[in-house]
């Protein structure tokens, strides 16, 4: 069993049963450790009446298993610590962005600050930081400004209706809101 089957295998247990992951890496660990430890031992006892070419050859292979869920162990690790500073720097960033009202350059300095970044806790500091001190873009847009690029600047001629209009067919403008 590779190392990257490992991590799938560990991955779906940790999904069905709902145990956090870092858990069942322990878990697992020890149980490898455990297991190679106890053949050992038990090696130890047998080797001296079967010889020790044998006993040597089985102890490398346990040696190599060993070595083989430490180094998924450590694997399984980094990547758990990854996806935390990524899921940190996520929480954080949406913080700002949802606490205020930024211009797209500060968004952009927002999230350069977080990618430098390297673990959770810088992450926060970085937040904590920015959260003083930036400041809130001002709405400078008046109620009265807004929609002033689509209205007439002058007064328009009225214009004529070029049909006559019959009395069910202005009932059902009125109902439209068409006209008043």
């Amino acid at each position: 069993m590779n190392i990257s089957d490992t991590q799938a295998i560990l991955a779906a247990i940790a999904g069905a049963v709902g145990v956090p992951l870092v858990s069942i890496i322990a878990a697992y660990a020890e149980d490898k450790i455990r297991g190679v430890k106890d053949l050992i031992k038990g090696k130890k006892a047998g080797a001296m009446e079967e010889g020790d070419d044998m006993y040597e050859a089985e102890v490398d292979e346990m040696k190599e298993k060993l070595k083989e869920a430490y180094s998924t162990i450590e694997t399984i690790k980094a990547d758990l610590n990854e996806v935390n500073l990524l899921n940190a720097k996520l929480l954080y960033t949406n913080k700002i962005f949802r606490a205020k009202n930024l211009t797209e350059s500060q968004k952009v300095k927002v999230l350069e600050a977080f990618d430098k970044a390297t673990t959770a806790k810088e992450a926060k500091l970085v937040f904590e930081t920015l959260s003083s001190e930036v400041k809130e873009r001002k709405s400078s847009v008046t109620e009265s400004m807004i929609g002033g690029a689509s209205k007439a600047a002058g007064i328009a001629p009225t214009k004529s209706p070029i049909l006559e209009v019959n009395d069910q067919f202005a009932r059902w403008q009125h109902l439209a809101g068409i006209t008043k």
